[in-house]
């Protein structure tokens, strides 16, 4: 039963949005006058931040003129900007770090401290756990022309270097055709997951952080690029190490490194022409040629250890499509953590999406509209806002509308297209063959699902809420007619009373978020409880007198009749 069936329901506590200052501008290198993309942009008198984008541009709310401004960027000296009440736009142009050797080119032995100074950030690399918030985006294009957009928000957990895992709280997803066909980047959040700094992956190339010193130097030329003091009278190393041979089963590698403190400030893996790639064509037919790959990570000091910032993950390829040119598509992904101290709500839906791709999970839960225009969460920002523009585009096939636009065209992207909750019934015509199923010593199983998201910003709170019908753990072994149909109905009906009932129960409450999460337990409880009884009553649709019971109770709930719409049990 692969059919995702929605209806939704959200309101405002507040509708009044403060006004705020707004900080803009562009920082660049002082020298070359070049744009400093993922700058980090502070606010030391609000504890807000903001992040260039890959053109230097940033945009930042500050609370009044005299705030204190601090501009960052991995190898270039701090600046404090001092805010000018009449000034609409800066920019903001850093200098490299100073006392630094001219660059020299020198054969491994010359520098063998250099490769123990790598085993010791891998060997000091923290144990500690910790949580942030996380912005990710992903931009495709086919020559100049944008043809993907996805963003998304996550609560992320991080031990030391590494990403551990990532939980949604909301994303939007937006595709428009080039030469009449789609491209989508399914799961990029995934290869980003999995790629670990200092573990062998068949995924990707291999990197000399993934070695013992001793086979760093027989793969990898080593070159120093530059030492400097910082702000901190820390001694800053960057170098490279490169591959002596077979350049396409290899990354090349920048580093920066804290040699005072021993660890990692930033890594930079590149690889051209690559055999191992952690992408792949969903056609059989189709193929990748010319694939290459550029990570970047940053990494933030906190309590004298260092723990993952930020990903930058860009990749470009040949695609060969059967009886087509051949086209190049690139890619350009970011992944930022912010906020240690302050987690999203995460929506209350027991759903596993851990086996899902990015544009599944987008596809099964509801697009809260709410969030994208109110939040003011850390994003790169444009001076013409081009995300805004894409997804709001007549030609841009989005999530954003509940039922996609050209679906059967979509069907290999997103799978499950989801369908806004109506009187229109619907109906199953075929039996799922899902792992659920397969598992289950059950002859059937039914899952609806309610849905509930909170947002805060500013002056306003927007409760969302969803009745939703799983279709992932869902299944019924049995012959499908009218009447199974008619009882799948009443079931999904059922989940949806309890939701309107959850609505008004919010209302009445001091809405605040303890009061709302237990309003929340106790519709799972009393759904379940109905369940349960319905199921018994009703015999999957084979009892007469039960049918004819719950569809009075619906009847009466929601002024919907199923057995007159399904016509079942007229002559009876």
């Amino acid at each position: 039963m692969f059919l995702s069936v929605i209806v939704l329901w959200q309101f405002s506590l507040y509708a009044q949005r403060s006004t705020q200052l707004v900080f803009e501008g562009t920082v660049s290198d002082s020298l070359s006058g070049e744009g400093l993309p993922y700058a980090t942009v502070y606010n030391h008198s609000t504890n807000t931040a903001s992040i260039t984008n890959t053109e230097g541009y940033f945009k930042l709310g500050i609370q009044s003129w005299s705030d204190s401004v601090v501009i960052s960027y991995i190898g270039y000296e701090n600046k404090t900007v001092s805010l000018i009440r009449s000034k609409k736009s800066y920019n903001i142009r850093l200098k490299e770090n100073i006392y630094q050797l001219s660059e020299v080119t020198i054969r491994p032995k010359d520098y063998s401290y250099l490769y123990d100074l790598i085993i010791a950030c891998k060997e000091k690399q923290s144990d500690g756990i910790q949580q942030a918030k996380a912005y990710y985006q992903l931009k495709s294009y086919i020559d100049n022309q944008h043809i993907e957009l996805v963003e998304n928000f996550y609560n992320a957990r991080i031990k030391g270097y590494s990403l551990l895992n990532l939980k949604l709280k909301t994303g939007r997803v937006g595709l428009q055709k080039t030469n009449h066909s789609l491209f989508a980047s399914l799961e990029t959040s995934k290869p980003i997951m999995l790629h670990k700094l200092f573990t062998p992956s068949d995924l990707f190339p291999d990197s000399p952080l993934e070695y013992k010193k001793r086979r760093i130097k027989k793969k990898f030329y080593l070159r120093l690029v530059k030492v400097y003091t910082d702000e901190n009278l820390d001694s800053i190393h960057i170098f490279y190490l490169y591959p002596k041979k077979n350049k396409q089963d290899y990354f090349s590698c920048k580093l920066w490194i804290n040699a005072s403190d021993t660890t990692f400030l930033k890594i930079e893996l590149e690889g051209s022409r690559l055999d191992a790639f952690p992408f792949m064509p969903i056609y059989d037919k189709d193929h990748l040629t010319q694939k290459n790959l550029k990570i970047t990570k940053t990494f933030r000091k906190e309590g004298g250890e260092a723990y993952f910032e930020h990903v930058d993950f860009n990749y470009d390829f040949l695609y060969h499509k059967a009886n087509e040119k051949a086209v190049r598509i690139y890619t350009k992904a970011v992944l930022f953590t912010y906020s240690q101290d302050s987690l999203f709500n995460l929506p209350m839906f027991q759903l596993n999406t851990s086996n899902l791709t990015d544009y599944q999970k987008l596809t099964v839960l509801p697009y809260n509209k709410f969030f994208w225009e109110f939040n003011n969460e850390l994003k790169l920002n444009y001076k013409i806002d081009s995300n805004h523009l894409f997804m709001s585009d007549s030609n841009t096939v989005s999530n954003q509308a509940y039922q996609f636009k050209q679906a059967i065209k979509l069907k290999d992207f997103f799978n499950y297209p989801a369908f806004k909750w109506s009187n229109t019934r619907f109906s199953v015509k075929e039996l799922p063959q899902n792992t659920a199923y397969k598992e289950s010593e059950g002859d059937y199983q039914l899952k609806g699902k309610l849905f509930l998201d909170v947002n805060k910003y500013d002056d306003s709170t927007n409760v969302f809420t969803a009745s939703i019908f799983d279709v992932y753990q869902s299944f019924y072994r049995w012959h499908i007619n009218e009447k199974t149909n008619c009882f799948f109905n009443m079931y999904f009906d059922l989940v949806e009373i309890e939701r309107r009932k959850l609505e008004n129960s919010i209302t009445s409450s001091d809405k605040s978020m303890k009061s709302i999460e237990e309003l929340y337990k106790k519709s799972l409880n009393q759904l379940e409880t109905n369940k349960n009884q319905f199921l018994e009553d009703t015999e999957q649709g084979r009892n007469m007198g039960g049918m004819l019971d719950w569809n009075s109770k619906i009847r009466n709930e929601l002024d919907i009749d199923n057995l007159s719409t399904f016509d079942v049990y007229q002559e009876e």
